[in-house]
């Protein structure tokens, strides 16, 4: 019945494949079989996830995670972490988010399972960027890009690559940011996803705009310096105020005309890919 519950899930038909797994879940249960009543809430999380039902998966995550520590599944606590960090980050409960994966993290490495512990540092990386914690973004998916690197994980390492350049943007270090998107862009484009690689050129554009702000606030910081020996202190700031108006409506045109063209880049139909991954996945969960 779990093949079942899968191949209607492949198909988009959501709430077939939860009847499945509510089903699944009570066969278990009459049976007094947990390890497998763990494994049918896994995957009822997974798919109420995918159907974007995230407070309905949030909940059937929580009851995997307890039913996995009574039983001392270490792996099934793991996998059931991960889930439930990111079905808490739809529900933007990012701090919750961000404990859980932590969790995760831990166990994966006691684990030594490698690829897992990838998996759930780049969702922790997407929730420490949703509040702000940019530097510790960067760390988790740096740390997430060289596993799926030393992995031979292409596609995986172009996503962790993608997040990494968004994060390294948010804290000014902006020529590796251009470096990170570019690589990925090339990942994705040798794998065979345009959309995706799309996507990547398009931050490359927001990147280099911000750069060229960034570049024209530090400009107009030293010629005020300038002006305020050459012409007193009351006229620099004046002379101040009006450059950085001007530096202001520079970086709001640079900025909206990367943004539009990152727009229509994203607008743009993906080409066809049979084998590519989704972008976001679950660890397997060990029944």
């Amino acid at each position: 019945m779990n093949h079942m519950a899968s191949a209607l899930r492949e198909t988009r038909r959501f709430d077939e494949a939860m009847a499945v797994h509510h089903e699944v879940r009570e066969i278990y249960r009459d049976a007094g079989n947990r390890r497998g009543e763990a494994g049918a809430l896994y995957d009822l999380g997974v798919t109420l996830q995918q159907a974007r039902r995230f407070a309905e998966a949030v909940t059937a995550h929580e009851l995997d995670l307890g039913v996995c520590r009574e039983l001392g599944d270490r792996g099934g606590t793991a996998s059931a972490l991960t889930g439930l960090g990111n079905a808490l980050h739809e529900v933007r409960r990012f701090d919750e988010a961000i404990s859980a994966h932590q969790d995760a993290i831990q166990v994966w490495r006691e684990l030594d399972d490698r690829h897992s512990e990838a998996v759930a540092l780049t969702s922790l990386g997407l929730a420490l960027q949703e509040t702000h914690r940019f530097l510790e973004a960067v760390t988790a998916h740096q740390d997430a890009a060289r596993i799926y690197h030393d992995m031979d994980d292409l596609h995986r390492e172009g996503q962790a690559l993608t997040g990494l350049g968004l994060a390294l943007r948010q804290v000014g270090r902006f020529e590796e940011a251009v470096t990170a998107q570019t690589t990925a862009a090339a990942i994705f484009r040798d794998t065979g996803d345009r959309h995706s690689e799309e996507i990547a050129l398009g931050n490359v554009e927001l990147v280099q705009a911000s750069w060229r702000s960034a570049r024209a606030r530090a400009q107009a910081r030293r010629l005020a310096l300038r002006a305020t020996f050459a012409m007193g202190g009351g006229v620099a700031v004046t002379w101040w105020l009006s450059w950085q108006a001007g530096v202001a409506a520079a970086v709001v045109i640079a900025t909206a005309d990367a943004i539009r063209s990152a727009a229509r880049r994203r607008r743009s139909p993906p080409a066809p890919d049979k084998n590519r991954r989704p972008p976001t996945a679950e660890p397997s969960k060990p029944h």
